[in-house]
């Protein structure tokens, strides 16, 4: 399993980096599947947020954050759009490159 380190360098290669982001939410939804008991269970993706460990001024930030997305909305379709945040910061725990957060509607059991 590839590990992702930040923060983003001058040379970075946004498709690497999508798959950053795109990793913490299969980590998530692995989370999200735990709690829901099935991801048949997830009503709709309300809120996603991404944090990319990168210099001041970094303008990719949220194209990072798009691999997080994308996924969401690969998997559960309308359904998985979402309003987002995606803010670039100086670091994250672990030396992390992206960390994702989801606020998900689940089905009453």
């Amino acid at each position: 399993m590839p590990q992702f380190f930040g923060p983003v360098k001058d040379d970075y290669d946004l498709t690497e980096a999508k798959k950053a982001a795109e990793m913490c939410a299969l980590n998530l939804l692995f989370n999200i599947r735990q709690a829901a008991g099935s991801l048949d269970n997830v009503v709709s993706v309300l809120r996603l947020g991404a944090f990319v460990a990168a210099p001041s001024g970094f303008p990719d930030g949220p194209k990072i954050a798009d691999g997080a997305s994308e996924l969401f909305i690969n998997l559960f379709g309308e359904s998985g759009r979402h309003a987002r945040t995606a803010v670039c910061v100086s670091s994250l725990p672990a030396n992390a490159l992206v960390e994702v957060d989801a606020i998900v509607e689940i089905k009453a059991g």
